[in-house]
């Protein structure tokens, strides 16, 4: 092509560059093997790039059907039952968030006709979309299991025409006992009201603790005066004075059914709330601990710090210089050393060098007399602080040690590969087996290939079993071609995706335990392919994660896979139990949607 045709087709979309490329060369389009190399190149409606529920949220039509077309195309002809149910459902849920009606058509005319609609219900409720609450309504009654959760998520979401639209509905079971908490939670007063004056019958689980805790003073103050009351606010309060809430502390002290206690003023302190901390100091008589100036110190805050030693008399702990040591605040910890006699600890030096606050250590070598311990070195350089890692080399004395192996295990494992370097040249110490080791968990390549390049301590099987754990297949291949330690039976019982499991299986021989069925994984087609290829049992622990995140479709499938978890199902979970029921009835009646 002329340098002007490439500049033309650089501007053009992938596929119609591939059109000018082949209408221009007449010959490649007479080789049909060549047209269906290209055409498989182009191709990025495939289950690589794509899935059903990610195409689902997007926002336009034409092209979504389309390529949900590619996509079911794309699927196994055997695909499970259920786990075409499974995606459906995200499916639907992507659809409503777009708010795509011929997309949601699609999914339950021709994807899946008897996907249940219950998590999409849910999502229309969750965002106040009534269209969708009316449309699922009335075209999925036969896959809608209707929920209480329906009316609840409408409520958290403030959406009051979705509420009342929910609470009219003849199939709608009405609401728990934390749907008031959930509108008092993020301000909704008008749902609030609606539910005081339409549902008094509903029995509320604490919205005013709730109401306060989030700092909603208005709805605070009209569930108060309509009658509800919270005997212990003690937790609330202490959230109020951490966020800094004045007007609503005030509105608390007027109350006489409010408890306060020490732990507002300390928690004020933790904020660096000057004005709350002076407020209760005037107006209540509670006071506060040491656990005040500890947090204030910890936190910063000089001016609080300096406040309470003038005004209150509870002092504060050795916690107070370490936890300014640890943040870096050196003006506190200089304050603190020529006003106060608590002093600090060992941890002032570990945790300034841990943070990397250079300015701190060096203050407290000059200033104070705590014994330094190797944790400083050794947390530097777990940090990556490589400036203070050479600051405390220059400085070793007699009274000021060293490091050990930790050092360059920690700065291995956290990827800090100039520190890993300037320890192996500078320093003795060495290392241990637990720097490849937590280097491969955490991802860290680079630093696995140096040190195998570069240092003699090697590995142990917790390198690849922890980088199956974290899903890092690069990591876990490159020790599977260059290493000879091998994984054990945990790489696979914890693999962290389906493609991880799927690679060890097909290159490695440790295999899997049934603890593999027993990993919580929000990923369907990992409880399949263990199935399919080793049949273990299903505990029951796992049974009730997945019941308990709702989580229908894996539930129906254990339920037929593992039938003696069914009536544990059955007993416990109702929503399960209807969803069963549905399935029974579509499998005996046929679809019915409209």
């Amino acid at each position: 092509m002329a340098h002007d045709e490439i500049q033309t087709a650089h501007m053009m979309a992938p596929l119609t560059t591939a059109r000018v490329v082949c209408q221009a060369h007449l010959g490649v389009s007479a080789l049909s093997h060549a047209v269906s190399l290209v055409s498989a190149f182009m191709d990025y409606a495939t289950p690589r790039f794509w899935s059903i529920p990610r195409a689902c949220g997007r926002t336009t039509t034409t092209t979504d059907l389309r390529l949900l077309e590619r996509l079911r195309a794309h699927e196994p002809p055997d695909m499970d039952r259920y786990h075409r149910m499974h995606l459906f459902s995200e499916a639907l849920v992507s659809a409503v968030r777009a708010d795509n009606l011929e997309v949601m058509t699609w999914l339950c005319t021709v994807y899946c006709r008897e996907g249940l609609t219950g998590n999409a219900m849910r999502e229309a409720a969750r965002s106040g979309n009534v269209r969708m609450l009316e449309w699922l309504a009335q075209n999925c009654q036969d896959t809608l299991l209707w929920s209480f959760r329906f009316m609840d998520e409408a409520a958290l979401g403030g959406h009051l025409d979705a509420v009342v639209w929910l609470d009219g509905h003849p199939q709608n079971p009405g609401c728990s006992p934390y749907v008031l908490t959930n509108a008092a939670r993020n301000g909704h007063i008008r749902v609030v009201e609606w539910l005081q004056t339409h549902k008094p019958e509903v029995e509320s689980s604490f919205p005013l603790d709730t109401a306060v805790t989030c700092g909603q003073l208005h709805v605070a103050q009209y569930l108060h005066e309509h009658g509800h009351h919270q005997p212990n606010l003690e937790i609330s309060m202490n959230f109020v004075a951490l966020k800094g809430n004045l007007e609503l502390l005030e509105w608390l002290h007027m109350q006489s059914d409010a408890e306060f206690s020490q732990s507002v003023l300390d928690h004020a302190a933790a904020g660096g709330h000057l004005r709350i901390i002076q407020w209760l100091h005037t107006h209540r008589s509670e006071g506060c601990t040491s656990h005040a100036m500890d947090h204030a110190a910890t936190a910063g805050h000089l001016d609080i710090v300096q406040w309470l030693h003038e005004n209150r008399h509870e002092g504060c702990t050795t916690q107070a210089m370490d936890g300014a040591a640890e943040n870096g605040h050196l003006e506190v910890v200089q304050w603190l050393h020529a006003h106060r006699n608590e002093s600090c600890t060992t941890r002032a030096l570990d945790l300034a060098a841990l943070n990397g606050h250079l300015e701190v250590l060096k203050w407290l070598h000059a200033n104070r007399n705590e014994e330094w311990s190797v944790s400083v070195m050794n947390n530097a350089a777990t940090g990556g602080h490589l400036h203070i890692v050479e600051w405390l080399h220059g400085i070793q004395t007699p009274g000021r040690e060293g490091a050990t192996t930790d050092a360059m295990d920690g700065a291995a494992g956290n990827g800090h590969l100039d520190v890993v370097k300037w320890l192996h040249d500078h320093r003795d110490e060495g290392c241990t087996q637990v720097a490849m080791d937590m280097a491969a968990t955490n991802g860290h390549l680079e630093i696995v290939k140096w040190l195998h390049a570069n240092r003699s301590e090697g590995c142990t099987r917790d390198a690849m079993d922890g980088a199956a754990r974290n899903n890092l297949i690069d990591v876990v291949q490159w020790l599977h071609a260059n290493r000879v330690e091998g994984c054990s039976t945990r790489a696979m019982d914890q693999a962290g995706s389906l493609e991880m499991l799927e690679w060890l299986h097909n290159n490695r021989d440790e295999g899997c335990t049934a603890n593999a069925m027993s990993t919580y994984h929000d990923d369907f087609q990992r409880l399949v392919f263990l199935y399919s290829h080793f049949r273990y049992g299903c505990s029951e622990s796992v049974v009730k994660w997945h019941a308990f995140h709702n989580r229908v479709e894996v539930c129906l499938w254990i339920s037929e896979h593992y039938p003696e978890h069914r009536n544990y199902l059955l007993e416990n979970f109702p929503e399960i139990a209807g969803a069963m029921q549905l399935i029974r009835r579509h499998n005996t009646d046929g679809p019915q949607r409209e």
